[in-house]
């Protein structure tokens, strides 16, 4: 929902957006805020949580392709962790959507 107002002419206009869900995550991301600057300390955290979110995906990732390519042995019950993982992600994604 997005508001403006005009104080000098006492009037405001509110209208509603539908950014789905990957605007809204992008919205998010973006510290939202007058000015786009975090004022409160929940938007602050936001950022950082968000941040430190990605590095530990990118780290994670990295030491698994790395692995991957060294032991060849754990291969197969790295598929199986590697499926199970796929599911729970799609659920929790559909669980999201529908909600």
């Amino acid at each position: 929902m997005r508001v403006d107002a005009n104080v000098r002419t006492q009037e405001a206009t509110v209208a509603e957006l539908r950014q789905g869900l990957f605007g809204t995550m992008r919205y998010l991301h973006l510290n939202p805020g007058p000015h786009r600057q975090p004022q409160w300390i929940g938007t602050q955290a936001w950022g950082w949580i968000a941040d430190a979110t990605v590095f530990v995906t990118l780290l994670l990732t990295l030491s698994g392709i790395y692995l991957w390519v060294l032991v060849r042995e754990e291969r197969k019950a790295g598929i199986v962790v590697l499926g199970a993982g796929a599911i729970s992600f799609v659920a929790t994604l559909y669980a999201v959507m529908t909600a």
